[in-house]
């Protein structure tokens, strides 16, 4: 939105806005879901499930901003709604007798569930401002419907706050029985009034599943500002492998430090770090049934946690700590975003006890941290309110997904709050970027809004899915496999995989199951390669790259040093995340169709290999913080255009600039002065010793050679093809002509075809007789070929040429235009446009190509 119009928005009135948003993160099995039943106040699993994906917990943290407390929040339905009903002001405050029983819990409880349920008596007390957590809860007491609870509930004559002193009941505020529609009433008039103040502010806690299956699930979901609480098993160190990622040697200390290794949590961490997100580095314990002997197991770890054990193990707590801040210190000292890593700050928890010291004073961190955030207490217009509480209304109806025009609607029954037609995108686009929605302002997206967004987490779940979590139906579990095996899945299997009973109230039609599709599409989950038949539209092939776990196969990596030229692309930010590369290589392979081997596509993990034309392959590879490419001819470097690379590279520079201001503009950056080209440097290079050896485009520019690491010398014509200039039509004066190893090559049908181009209509007539060729043998092709254009007479020409001599060779072209005074248009033959040789080989299959005479063959190009 412009700043204008947000001013003007905002002079008719606003309310402070408090948004946070909490994930957790790490790898598989380290108690992520045990931390979030605490934070959240539910009951603590006794046993591990595997989260599949991520799970999102709307409104059910939030932060007391008098207090500056982190407290759990009742189970409801999501975000604004909550928010705006937990902070009315006006909530009546009554007497309570003294010898009446009260219910007071250490959760807040909603305000906005159903009639039904807001019309229970007894249920409608909730904390004041100055109430404290009661400190001697366990999660046994905290259980809803246990006997300790309800004898907690039946003996609380009074409150407790942290200092052990007694809140008086008389002071505890209840709230009158009210429908969900009087309260977004009083909502409305406190706003009219201007004496509306949000109290509790919402905090959103993501519980990230450790597999690496989700990553791509993850970062579609990290488009927040927020603080990252990365944990890792006591019972490990830094530098131990995790069994769950054995075949790739991750260990703790890549979860942690993420900057030289190339998997999951390591591109996670590193690209929070880029949105100015905040980053914790807590220590988890694990407990099994037995306590006694998992604590025996913990000590044999080198980080311990020892909550409630022994003074001496106690002690050594202190020393485990510093021991691993100075190793984290250590990782992290020299990285360009290590103010937003808090990596002096560690948390030993125990996430089976609700109680634990530590996790009351990562609380307290995180209560810190989201009050420094710049969009805390943001303004924000009152006339957005409407809005919001109708589409949360929306979601406690287990409404998932609506209309524009239905949204539109909506609008214009809010009477004074009614916004334009522009305000209301903009209110769209805004509430998708803070994650509220899902909202696509594009050709074919735009008239759905997802108003749940864990609407679209769990249809990714149907198939961006651990394993553990396939269905049990042998037909479902092929389409799965394949998916993972080779990276495709039609258009039915996944209507098939949506049409599973958990499925189907997010995707009820045919119709919202069409969108979705096209959503994925945007989104690069699913990609329509570019194919060379027709398929059929109803049921489309699509590649889903960040599925693909296969490794590129090492033969294919093995380069010729004389038919290879590489590119790369070094990006300022030291990692590359996963999402990032799987956005790339669907750009290209929309581009240029998959090589495919023994019926296999070469689609691979961070890597894919496409087929350029008959003579020349391309391979595109993620690595660290660098894509690099290789073009490869099948005879010779030589005989790569400079124009088929220079096209290449200007796919891919588009490609990558859109796909990295993609996630500037998903996570809320301005890119209206950004310099997209300040974000990666590009480097030209060649194959040295069976490796890729590279250096910086704008020295490759000055140099005719360089000496590379390897004490190898080469050359910078072949590496300055990724940048032909298109306009230069002739040769500069320091010219010295095509290079031997190129004259001593046979000229290919593109070279004919470029040299065809190049030629008049007389100049093709004195060159044609320099090639010993007769003037009785252009007649004839005139003869045979009379309604044809001039171009497709030349190439005749020059076909019959190359017919009539066995051997010849590029050499033999540039002795005939050096007879007629044009040596440098062979050199113009390597600059001639790309794309116009396409057009001209299209005319070689042509009807009007048919020779008059059926004595004379078709070309056979």
């Amino acid at each position: 939105m412009h700043a204008e119009d947000f001013k003007n928005l905002i002079s008719k009135g606003y309310y402070a806005s408090y948004d946070n948003r909490v994930y957790l993160a790490g790898a598989c099995n380290i108690g992520k879901s045990s931390l979030a039943s605490i934070l959240i106040g539910d009951v603590v699993p006794k046993k591990w499930y595997s989260t599949d994906g991520l799970v999102i917990h709307f409104g059910r943290n939030g932060i007391h901003l008098e207090d500056k407390k982190m407290i759990p929040l009742i189970k409801s339905d999501t975000n604004i709604m909550r928010k705006l009903l937990l902070g009315n002001p006006n909530i009546e405050a009554r007497k309570i007798d003294s010898k009446q029983s009260t219910n007071i819990q250490n959760r807040v409880p909603e305000l906005g569930k159903e009639v039904h349920e807001l019309s229970r008596p007894d249920e409608h007390v909730v904390k004041s401002s100055s109430a404290k957590k009661l400190p001697d809860q366990t999660a046994a007491q905290r259980e809803p419907g246990s006997p300790k609870e309800y004898k907690r509930q039946q003996e609380a004559s009074q409150c407790i706050d942290s200092k052990g002193g007694a809140i008086p009941k008389s002071t505890l505020p209840q709230i009158k029985q009210q429908t969900a529609t009087s309260i977004k009433s009083n909502v409305l008039q406190e706003i009219r009034d201007g004496t509306y103040k949000v109290r509790i502010a919402p905090s959103d806690l993501v519980d990230f599943g450790g597999q690496r299956s989700f990553d791509m699930t993850h970062q579609l979901f990290i488009q927040h500002k927020g603080t990252f609480v990365l944990m890792f098993d006591g019972r490990y160190g830094l530098h131990s492998k995790l069994e769950e990622y054995q075949e790739d040697s991750i260990t703790a200390k890549v979860n942690a430090k993420g900057l030289q290794q190339t998997e999951k949590r390591k591109r996670l961490i590193e690209w929070t770090k880029q949105q100015k997100c905040d980053i914790l580095l807590i220590q988890e314990t694990h407990f099994t049934d037995n306590l006694e002997e998992s604590l025996k197991k913990e000590f044999e770890g080198e980080l311990i946690i020892s909550n409630g054990q022994s003074n001496a193990r106690g002690d050594e707590i202190p020393n485990k700590k510093r021991e691993l801040i100075r190793e984290l210190t250590k990782l992290f000292q020299s990285h360009n975003k290590k103010k937003h890593i808090l990596y002096d700050r560690i948390f030993f928890i125990n996430a089976t006890q609700p109680d634990d010291q530590e996790i009351e004073l990562l609380k307290d961190a995180l209560v810190d941290i989201a009050f420094q955030q710049s969009t805390w207490g943001q303004r924000m217009p009152v006339a957005w309110v409407p809005l919001e509480l109708q589409l949360s209304e929306m979601r406690s109806k287990g409404i998932n997904l609506i209309t524009k025009e239905e949204i539109q609607n909506m609008n214009r029954s809010n009477a004074e709050f009614m916004l334009n037609v522009s305000h209301l995108d903009e209110f769209l686009k805004i509430q998708h970027s803070l994650g509220k929605i899902m909202y696509f302002d594009q050709p074919g997206l735009h008239n759905f809004i997802v108003v749940q967004p864990t609407a679209m987490v769990n249809i990714l779940r149907s198939f961006i899915t651990d394993e553990i979590f396939w269905p049990r139906d042998e037909v479902l579990r092929q389409i799965l496999g394949t998916m993972v095996n080779t990276g495709t899945v039609k258009k039915k299997g996944l209507f098939d995989l949506w049409s599973q009973p958990q499925f189907r109230e997010f995707l009820p039609t045919t119709e919202h199951k069409e969108y979705i599709v096209q959503v994925l599409v945007y989104l690069d989950i699913l990609v329509e390669p570019k194919r060379e038949e027709k398929s059929d539209s109803k049921n489309v092939t699509y590649l889903v790259p960040c599925l693909v776990k296969s490794r590129i196969p090492d033969k294919f990596l093995k380069f010729e040093e004389q038919k290879t030229i590489c590119l790369a692309y070094k990006l300022t930010e030291r990692i590359i995340p996963a999402a990032l590369s799987f956005k790339l290589i669907a750009a290209v392979v929309t581009t240029w169709p998959l090589k495919v081997v023994k019926g296999r596509n070469c689609l691979y993990s961070q890597s894919s290999i496409m087929t350029v034309d008959k003579e020349n392959e391309l391979l595109i590879q993620i690595k660290d913080d660098r894509v690099c490419i290789c073009l490869s001819n099948i005879v010779s470097r030589y005989n790569i255009s400079p124009d088929i690379a220079a096209s290449i590279q200007d796919c891919l520079v588009l490609a990558l600039e859109r796909v990295l201001l993609f996630y500037h503009d998903c996570f809320g950056r301005s890119t209206a002065n950004l310099d997209v080209k300040s974000l990666y440097a590009i480097r030209v290079g060649v194959i040295c010793q069976k490796r890729m050896c590279f250096l910086p485009l704008s020295s490759a520019k000055r140099k005719q050679t360089w000496i590379c690491q390897r004490e190898q010398k080469h050359e910078t014509k072949c590496c300055l093809y990724w940048v032909f200039d298109r306009n230069t039509r002739t040769c500069g004066t320091m010219c010295k002509g095509p290079p031997k190893e190129l004259l001593s090559l046979s000229p290919t049908d593109k070279h004919l075809v470029r040299l065809a181009t190049q030629l008049s209509v007389n100049e093709f007539e004195e060159f044609f007789i320099s090639l010993d060729m007769t003037r009785a043998e252009l007649d004839e092709i005139e003869h045979c070929y009379p309604r044809t254009e001039i171009m497709c007479r030349k190439l005749m020409a020059l076909y019959k040429w190359k017919k009539k001599n066995e051997t010849i060779s590029l050499q033999d072209l540039l002795d005939a235009l050096a007879k007629i005074g044009r040596p440098h248009y062979l050199c113009q033959v390597v600059f001639t446009t790309f794309f116009r040789y396409f057009i001209t080989s299209s005319l070689l299959t042509n009807s009007l190509l048919m020779p008059k005479s059926k004595s004379h063959e078709r070309p056979r190009y």
